[in-house]
């Protein structure tokens, strides 16, 4: 029986690297970087392939997409030329699909006209990226997109827009195509994060400027938003949020307050409501992320150049921090998790 080993990979936008760190058996530490890997201009995003094999980081500022395969022993060993977005079309964002078969990229374009979504087929053995299908219109400003774990719908927030855009995949080709181009989904102002509960009954939205989430319901059938219920209030600058994969709580990094907010949500309404007090982070957590069992968060801090690590309580949410914050790279902006056997 081989043990799966459990590895975190940092994206440093000032250092313009990925950074590799051991998560202990059971998630009872996390270790300092162990190695790194070079990835283009200032990369924001980074998404694991949900075979543990292959990893993709978004690069601001060089518009384009790294590649990497994960070794065994955890480093990263870029696939590919970054493959580029195109000039001027700065990537903000990339999430692979549920299948494996195809990544998405968010990018932004530096003029007047209109950000998008492309997507990218997926070489099942090499990890390869090539172009994949139609992409499509995607607001002004897409900061983060979430996919229904069916992977049947996507959804973007725009944060100049205050919207969140949905987006239909075609799951042969992976083409998506933009359900309500003229009517997004009003959410609160500067809506910088999504997250879809594992059941994909219900999306929450984290407004950065309203301090605020939003809550949805989702038509599994057509893929539309409506909301549910009023906006709850977070902490200052809310930028990242996450739920946990029993379904039952919801996690939001303040990055105004430098704290964390813990949410209870209601199992038949998707409802959210306060699950106790914020608990502290470093300075400017900039994104919070999961472990797949749900026992532990990681939170990445911006500016203190750390990660946090807490433990989950299972029956009630709540966050109890583990050990002190971990160094990283310059300016880390996002993380993903890796699980595979050795």
């Amino acid at each position: 029986m081989h043990t799966q080993v459990s590895r975190a990979y940092v994206t440093n936008a000032a250092s313009n690297t990925v950074s590799m760190h051991d998560i202990a058996s059971g998630g009872t530490a996390l270790s300092g970087v162990r190695a790194t890997a070079p990835a283009g201009a200032s990369p924001l995003s980074i998404d694991a392939h949900p075979s543990g094999k292959f990893l993709y980081a978004a690069n601001f500022l060089s518009f384009d997409v790294s590649a990497y395969a994960v070794a065994v022993d955890g480093t990263l060993t870029p696939i590919q030329a970054p493959i580029s977005t195109g000039a001027g079309f700065n990537p903000s964002f990339v999430s692979v699909h549920p299948s494996g078969r195809f990544a998405y990229v968010a990018t932004i374009l530096n003029n007047p006209s209109p950000a998008k979504v492309t997507p990218y087929a997926i070489d099942a053995t090499t990890g390869v990226l090539s172009s994949a299908g139609n992409g499509a219109f995607a607001g002004v400003v897409p900061t983060s997109l979430a996919i229904v774990p069916a992977g049947t719908f996507a959804y973007v927030t725009d944060s100049v827009g205050d919207a969140v855009w949905t987006l239909a995949i075609d799951p042969t080709t992976g083409s998506v195509t933009n359900i309500s181009p003229d009517e997004p989904t009003l959410a609160g102002s500067g809506p910088v994060s999504i997250a879809v509960d594992g059941s994909g009954r219900f999306a929450y939205v984290a407004n950065l400027e309203s301090n605020n989430v939003s809550s949805f319901t989702i038509n599994a059938a057509t893929g539309r938003l409506t909301p549910n219920g009023d906006a709850i209030a977070a902490g200052v600058r809310p930028t990242s949020i996450v739920i946990h994969p029993s379904n039952g709580f919801a996690y939001v990094a303040n990055a105004g307050s430098n704290d964390i907010s813990i949410y209870k949500v209601d199992a038949g309404s998707g409802l959210l409501s306060p699950g106790g007090k914020a608990v502290p982070a470093g300075t400017i957590p900039r994104s919070i992320t999961l472990d797949s069992s749900g026992e532990f968060a990681f939170v990445v801090n911006s500016m203190s150049n750390d990660i946090s690590v807490y433990a989950i309580d299972a029956a009630t949410g709540s966050l109890a921090p583990v050990g002190e914050r971990v160094p990283t790279g310059e300016l880390p902006t996002a993380m993903a998790i890796v699980t595979r056997s050795p």
